[in-house]
């Protein structure tokens, strides 16, 4: 797990959004959680599949996506 943190404009977004396409094109899949609202807002930036912390605490199916070497992971 990775967390980004930032100042409003810093960034981040961007960020993840490139950080997201890297990954795919690795053949990795990548999970993007945030707070509340700010998943909406993710999504909206081309992170379709971005979610809330809760979404992915609770279920199970996607945290079934995570490799097992991953930390937060679903073993």
């Amino acid at each position: 797990m990775t967390g980004f943190r930032g100042l409003a404009g810093s960034g981040k977004k961007p960020a993840l959004v490139e950080l997201a396409h890297t990954l795919h094109r690795q053949g990795f899949e990548a999970v993007f959680c945030a707070p509340t609202a700010s998943a909406d807002t993710l999504r909206r930036d081309g992170l379709e599949d971005a979610m809330t912390l809760e979404r992915f605490y609770s279920d199970l199916r996607t945290r079934s996506r995570l490799s097992p070497r991953s930390s937060g992971g679903a073993g």
